[in-house]
């Protein structure tokens, strides 16, 4: 099997969705989007090296005939998906308990279970629910780290049927990575909240929905 940089193909794909609409939206609200993208596109950059690395941490299986990192990553959406003229306005952004989200995430990565990730995962996307104008990077993250401990157990599966070392270390690893970038992923969406309270989906248009083809409706 043909090895892939998914890890990679992910985040420069973003990065020139992110840099293709900067325009757009800089046009749109008067120059308010310019902070959130700003914060984002040099984030992303940073993570280029790292994803490189987790990409080829990756080969290993995917030489093996395992599709790590395909189904864990989803393509970025590249035309924002709304009406300009229909918009409505959700008012002050909130503020939101992001390091209690983080610690509950850690302490279920250490449980070293994919399940209570899982569930740790869900009840923290249905919290943030109350505000979903809001915080769209940060749910993308919590949803990113889900997609992660949904498909452990198949890829461990995958590995012990094909006699390979067990990928749950790894896959652990790079959920752990997901927590690092909490607190910049809540300042993005803090930098782009002005630009929500205008009515206008930033970002929350270019994230595609992660959960939108898993069954996490019974956890």
């Amino acid at each position: 099997m043909k090895t892939h940089r998914y890890f990679f193909e992910h985040i420069t794909e973003s990065i020139s969705i992110n840099k293709e609409r900067r325009p757009f939206y800089c046009k749109l609200t008067n120059g308010k989007s310019e902070a959130g993208f700003r914060y984002l596109i040099a984030l992303e950059i940073l993570m280029v090296p790292s994803a490189l690395f987790w990409d080829l941490c990756a080969s290993y299986y995917q030489k093996n005939e395992i599709p790590f990192m395909r189904d864990e990553l989803v393509s970025m959406n590249r035309t924002p998906i709304f009406d300009a003229s229909k918009r409505t306005f959700p008012g002050k952004c909130p503020d939101i308990p992001w390091k209690i989200f983080q610690k509950k995430l850690k302490d279920a990565l250490a449980s070293k279970n994919s399940e209570e990730v899982v569930k740790c995962a869900v009840r923290i996307i249905g919290e943030m629910k109350s505000y979903p104008d809001y915080y769209p990077m940060t749910r993308h993250l919590v949803e990113s780290i889900l997609r992660f401990a949904w498909f452990c157990p198949q890829r461990i599966k995958e590995a012990q049927t094909k006699n390979l070392k067990n990928p749950k270390k790894l896959i652990f690893n790079l959920m752990n990575y997901h927590l690092i970038g909490f607190w910049f992923f809540v300042q993005i969406d803090r930098a782009t909240s002005p630009v929500h309270a205008m009515g206008i989906p930033m970002l929350t248009s270019e994230l595609p929905d992660l959960l939108n083809d898993l069954p996490v409706d019974h956890f």
